[in-house]
């Protein structure tokens, strides 16, 4: 009997400890297990340190190159205040020379030839002149904010040309820019006709306008894009007034064609 219970006693010792080698395998292999998370959180640590070490290296060399920069332009500075007034002067006399090239050919074809050519001067037109086949109806100068003369010239009269149609950026409604081939069928200067540019005028009836072809150009997007037009215009207004918005204008009376 003293016998079964010692063997019994001795067996529950063995079970208990089995029991708690066990759990201090399971206990191990849980601290493995967090010490592998460790290391791997250590790692992108380092990542990031060596990630952050490289962005302050670009700072400090952006900061470097915009320093060299300032200092060579400091340094040219004097020298761009002079360039700047050699091309002013330049201007200035490109401005000269191009006024008496306009002068000679007034004075070699002759004004009313000009005229005939619906071709005029603003400076010296004057109301009941006839300048091709339109008839001046309105003549206004007046001196502007930056000193330059404003002209306003109105014609009375209908033209038949091609273009395309434009978003008006410096205000509402739309530009017409003029086809090359159409810029003397209807009143020009002789500066318009020789600048680089595009002659163009403002459509004045916009409302008209959006009747004949509103659906149409509804499709495009006229801010980057144009849309071809073949119309009939009327009352020419020719209105210059330099570094500002105020364009020619000229109402629509009849859309030809938009399919070209």
């Amino acid at each position: 009997m003293k016998k079964t219970g010692m063997m019994i006693i001795l067996f529950m010792l063995l079970f208990m400890a089995g029991c708690s080698n066990e759990e201090l395998e399971s206990q191990i292999e849980q601290l493995k297990g967090e010490a592998k998370e460790i290391k791997n959180e250590k790692e992108l640590l380092q990542l990031e340190v060596i990630e952050l070490e490289e962005q302050l290296t670009r700072k400090k060399e952006e900061k470097n190159t915009l320093k060299q920069e300032l200092e060579a332009f400091s340094s040219q500075n004097g020298s761009l205040e002079g360039a700047l007034d050699i091309y002013s002067e330049l201007l200035n006399e490109s401005e000269v020379e191009f006024k008496g090239v306009l002068e000679a050919i007034r004075n070699e074809v002759g004004v009313e030839k000009l005229k005939e050519l619906k071709i005029f001067s603003p400076e010296n037109i004057v109301v009941g002149e006839q300048v091709g086949d339109f008839l001046v109806t309105s003549v206004k100068n007046e001196e502007g904010v930056t000193g330059e003369t404003n002209y306003f010239v109105q014609f009375q009269g209908e033209f038949e040309i091609e273009g395309e149609l434009i978003a008006n950026q410096g205000a509402s409604g739309y530009l017409f820019l003029v086809d090359a081939k159409e810029f003397l069928k209807f009143p020009q200067t002789i500066e318009h006709l020789s600048s680089p540019y595009k002659i163009s005028f403002k459509v004045a009836n916009t409302e008209f306008l959006l009747e004949e072809v509103g659906d149409q150009i509804e499709e495009v997007d006229l801010t980057f894009d144009s849309f071809p037009l073949r119309a009939i215009f009327t009352d020419y207004s020719f209105n210059y007034v330099p570094y500002t918005d105020i364009r020619s204008s000229a109402m629509l009376k009849k859309v030809v064609d938009t399919d070209m």
